[in-house]
């Protein structure tokens, strides 16, 4: 029995050393939050040291690859929007025309029928769609200058709270860092297992 313990030992506090050092080092990704100075080191967790650059590249990276203000014009200026914008904008202009016509004396009434009043609608609404690449030209270089999509994005991630940050991370990872710690586990375990079986054949 004394000669198997060890064999036996090795492999599970190798195990056991694999899934802390993972477990520890998943966790030093947050924690501690705020820097301690321990010997002399200055000791702080990943993410609450490098929490600007972080923010500011993952803003970049937003704008780069997710959302631009270029995505932006493109949807405005898609022929399906610009359908149904236009849909939007007779329906308006006719219920408008259709109250003030209703609103008026019987000879405008009478001369003004549904029929013109769609013709009408129709007439104002094609004019102003005629405007409308320019206006969204304008639009979106209105919007660049005063909606800056990196600095926003920056600024939201930037004024996270850590505690909030971790429990998403977490939230959205958590099968993932499980199997980092089961991992280092099973990788201890192997080592220890070796060390021991070349123990034994030594």
């Amino acid at each position: 029995m004394p000669a198997v313990w060890p064999l036996v030992a090795k492999p599970l506090v190798g195990a056991g050393i694999g899934w802390f050092t993972n477990w520890l080092a998943i966790r030093m990704l947050f924690r501690p939050r705020q820097a301690l100075r321990v010997l002399g080191l200055t000791i702080q967790g990943v993410i609450p040291r490098r929490r600007s650059e972080i923010a500011e590249r993952l803003a970049q990276a937003f704008e780069r690859e997710l959302l631009s203000h270029e995505d932006v014009k493109g949807a405005l200026q898609d022929p399906a929007y610009q359908e149904a914008l236009r849909t939007h904008i007779e329906d308006h202009v006719r219920d408008y025309l259709s109250e003030k016509v209703a609103a008026s004396n019987r000879v405008v009434r009478t001369l003004i029928g549904g029929g013109l009043v769609r013709r009408l609608a129709s007439g104002i609404t094609d004019a102003a769609m005629s405007q409308m690449p320019s206006l969204i030209d304008r639009a979106a270089q209105e919007l660049e200058a005063r909606f800056d999509i990196r600095e926003v994005v920056r600024a939201k991630v930037e004024a996270l709270d850590l505690e909030r940050l971790e429990a998403l991370v977490v939230e959205l990872s958590r099968s993932e860092l499980r199997f980092i710690e089961v991992l280092g586990g099973i990788v201890g375990f192997v080592v220890g297992a070796a060390f021991a079986a070349a123990e034994f054949l030594l």
